[in-house]
């Protein structure tokens, strides 16, 4: 590990991912909230989460930088 990964902050942990129901899952009947709706509603959901984290994350590593708290320190 070199100097400036001792300075840097760890990539963030994301949330998982909604898992994909099986085809079994959904009872055919046109229900309003299907599992298969409510699956793409969360993974959308999760999508913009995750991006919201890496954003949050990219403007911390871009403010260390600006800092110059990423140069190797003697």
């Amino acid at each position: 590990m070199s100097p400036v990964d001792d300075v840097l902050p760890p990539e963030p942990e994301l949330p998982p991912k909604p898992e994909h129901p099986l085809s079994t899952d959904c009872c055919g009947s046109g229900c309003a909230d299907c599992v298969f709706t409510i699956y793409i509603r969360d993974t959308k959901l999760w999508a913009q989460e995750v991006k919201e984290i890496r954003r949050l994350h990219a403007e911390k590593l871009a403010a260390l930088a600006d800092k110059g708290d990423t140069q190797p320190k003697d």
